[in-house]
């Protein structure tokens, strides 16, 4: 649509043809006040429509719009944006009380308030409910949230006209603060405040302000730029920012002298971090909850082992002695070694690559301790499912926590964790916060047991707190390596391929582009392509002979979600013609076209889902389309999409906003399969995927495999990063900390 098209209009409205107070969208019939030169259909009116709160009858509104053809209504013009005064007198706001409410409910009102401002009256709570027959608390909240929100919207859309700032966003907007008023007042105060909402980053807000020309030294919005910095730099693993790192960056970013940022970063040291929730000493900068996560961390360990350990009077000889005997094998030197220290410690990490048994050495452990109660836990669903299998009492970290209905963890330093063990598997995939939240909540004289393989990939999210543990930690905190290959796994092409590559050794010649199976199970194929090699055609011909596969335990993973061939999102669009009908109706969201049976993943936790709002689905829960209710108002397009999750009984229903918590998930990254196990992968990469190549991200990859894995991968690529590490480049207050107890203790 062109500038030119773009119109401003007073208007009188005439009519309300439709107009929904849920989706706040309508349709109205009006008269054009100030331009003599639109043409008026066959009614002597205009047809407008799209989001907006709900226009009176007989009113006067400021409106922009531009042309559009409705299927329903014809020609006419979609609103942009409406600018409405706030009814003041008696009759004015009887009117518009009137108009958003049942007949009933207002006459039941205007018995009890005939000559008053009833808006100004649901404003200040100024109506006794009490005395107005069929209205009860509850449908007075309702009816006072219906007439405060509808003009609070038009107020905001008002205030912040010059953002630009769309009808849909200035909702979301309203819910993130509370209410309008309070989004109109924290904008006057500091536009910035803007960047603390889902979807308003810095660099959003700071256009903005740029663009209304605001002054770009305000401190307001070099505070706003060091939280953008420090988000986006804990986003990518790192707990804190040197001060000279973050200046040379916010130089860059903001294009001003030096001297304004360091004035910044100097008041806001002197202010505290009460005031500001930095941390801010010394040479580090950080936002205050990664340094307080950590020092926690370690403060609790350094407890627990310093406290006696209630299981120390176990027998370890007896006890492991006759697991050897009832099982018929006897345990690796390693293994007895973590079942001894697991009995003498209150805190253990037992880290150790694929197939060297280090969920058999946990079962030893639970045995030898059979007598106090225990829970396994790890991030993802598939890794406790993996867990139990082998038997084990197991549940994701969130459920075991507990969440309630705001999003917190149930279990905390103030109502523990019933249990007298936790075994926190994957724990490398962990973040800084997730084991601040599981230590705290452990009850007094508990155990806690890390296990992981330090070669994955580091956590999702900020901090290396297994690493730090495992390194900076070794002299302070009880650890077994374990190193011997079991029996069963010596057969695996997965595991010996995937070993290699932990240890930076090469699986497949430089120059070599033979394919080949590995392994006595002959359950890892690597096919070594040359970067003219159109691996996509490869990857939907293995797809099509397994389409009918189950698709939870089929799964293509690649690196990058975005740009090239092998992003997540191009892959997806070619698989989803392979594993669906494409001739199906579908719905658009997002750059996908979704219909009923495709295989998606939702991002990001929803806590209040389902019916009922209590149903939980985490970031990377997987699931299907199994219904769309498709809207049959083409303009509107307010779809309702129905899923069946794993583990999720219920049927999870999205309305069209809902969808950006979903994505296709033929394809999804090696990040987001950390922690799974899937029974068949499709591994593939090139070296679009330059920034993640590592022998971490490999090894990752392949290891999601527990029965077969084919790896199609441009050779130079496989080969630069099998000699590229991901490992110890994190910048964490916990690795410290651990290096300074440890000199304190040795001295």
């Amino acid at each position: 649509m062109s500038q030119e098209e773009i119109m401003e209009l007073n208007v009188t409205i005439k009519r309300k043809l439709y107009h929904s107070t849920e989706n706040m969208w309508g349709v109205f019939a009006a008269i054009p006040n100030n331009n003599r030169t639109i043409e008026l259909n066959s009614f002597g009116n205009i047809a407008i429509s799209g989001n907006t709160a709900d226009l009176l009858e007989g009113n006067d509104y400021n409106i922009i719009v531009e042309p559009n053809d409705h299927p329903k209504y014809g020609k006419g013009f979609t609103i942009l944006s409406v600018e409405a005064k706030r009814p003041e007198t008696i009759k004015e706001q009887q009117d518009y009380v009137k108009a958003l409410i049942t007949d009933k409910q207002y006459e039941s009102i205007i018995k009890v308030y005939p000559n008053h401002k009833l808006l100004d009256m649901f404003d200040n709570d100024e109506i006794d409910y009490t005395k107005i027959h069929g209205i009860g608390e509850s449908t007075y909240d309702k009816i006072k949230g219906k007439l405060v929100n509808n003009l609070e919207i038009q107020e905001a859309l008002v205030e912040l006209k010059e953002f630009d700032i769309t009808y849909e966003a200035t909702k979301r907007l309203i819910n993130h603060f509370g209410s309008a008023s309070a989004l109109v007042q924290s904008v006057r105060n500091n536009v910035y405040n803007l960047c603390a909402a889902d979807n308003f980053g810095f660099k959003k807000v700071d256009s903005y302000a740029m663009h209304r020309g605001d002054d770009p030294t305000s401190p307001h919005r070099i505070e706003s730029a060091i939280r953008y910095t420090l988000e986006q730099d804990a986003s990518s693993g790192h707990s804190w920012i040197s001060r000279r790192e973050l200046i040379e960056q916010l130089e860059e970013m903001l294009k001003i002298e030096e001297s304004y940022i360091m004035n910044t970063i100097e008041e806001l040291e002197n202010s505290g971090v009460k005031e500001t929730n930095l941390y801010i000493k010394d040479n580090k900068v950080a936002l205050y909850k990664n340094y307080y996560f950590e020092k926690t961390i370690k403060d609790k360990l350094m407890s627990m082992l310093n406290e006696s350990c209630p299981t120390s009077k176990v027998n370890s000889t007896d006890v492991i002695a006759k697991q050897e005997e009832q099982g018929g094998f006897e345990f690796t030197d390693e293994q007895r070694n973590a079942i001894q220290l697991a009995i003498d410690n209150n805190v253990l990490a037992i880290n150790g690559k694929g197939g060297v048994g280090k969920t058999f050495s946990i079962k030893g452990v639970l045995k030898a301790l059979k007598d106090y109660s225990y829970m396994t836990t790890a991030l993802s669903g598939k890794a406790t499912r993996v867990l139990a299998s082998h038997g084990l009492e197991s549940m994701t970290i969130h459920r075991m926590l507990g969440i309630d209905k705001y999003g917190k963890f149930i279990h905390n330093d103030k109502f523990n964790l019933p249990y007298d063990i936790v075994v926190l598997d994957e724990s490398s995939m962990a973040n800084n916060f997730l084991i601040y939240s599981v230590v705290i909540a452990l009850k007094p004289g508990a155990k806690m047991i890390f296990v992981g393989d330090n070669g994955q990939l580091p956590s999702i999210g900020t901090g290396a707190v297994y690493d730090s543990i495992l390194n900076e930690g070794r002299d302070i905190i009880p650890q077994q390596e374990l190193t011997k290959i079991q029996r069963q796994a010596a057969k695996s092409g997965i595991i010996l391929a995937a070993n290699d590559i932990r240890e930076g050794r090469h699986i497949t010649d430089k120059y070599n582009y033979k394919q080949e199976t590995l392994g006595e199970l002959r359950d890892m194929t690597t096919i070594p392509v040359d970067k003219e090699t159109d691996i996509t055609d490869m990857i939907l011909s293995i797809c099509e002979r397994n389409k009918n596969a189950d698709l939870f335990e089929f799964q293509v993973l690649t690196g990058l979600r975005e740009r090239g061939e092998l992003s997540v999102k191009d892959l997806n669009i070619e698989l989803q013609k392979v594993f669906n009908d494409t001739d199906k109706p579908f719905i658009s969201r997002g750059g996908y076209d979704y219909r009923v049976g495709d295989k998606v993943i939702h991002n990001g936790n929803n806590y209040e889902a389902g019916e009922s709002g209590k149903v939980k689905i985490y970031n990377g829960t997987l699931g299907r389309i199994v219904a769309i209710e498709f809207d049959d108002d083409k303009t509107r397009q307010n779809h309702s999409v129905h899923f069946q999750f794993e583990d999720i009984d219920e049927i999870i229903i999205y309305d069209m906003s809902e969808m950006i918590n979903v994505e296709l998930a033929y394809a999804i990254t090696v990040h987001k399969s950390q922690g799974s196990s899937i029974k068949q992968v499709i591994f593939t990469f090139d070296f679009s995927a330059y920034l993640l190549l590592s022998r971490e991200f490999v090894y990752t990859g392949i290891t999601r495999a527990s029965e077969g894995c084919i790896m199609i991968a441009e050779n130079n690529a496989l080969h630069y990063a099998i000699e590229q590490t991901a490992g110890g480049s994190r910048r964490t207050f916990l690795g410290d900390m651990l290096v300074e107890d440890g000199i304190r203790g040795a001295s």
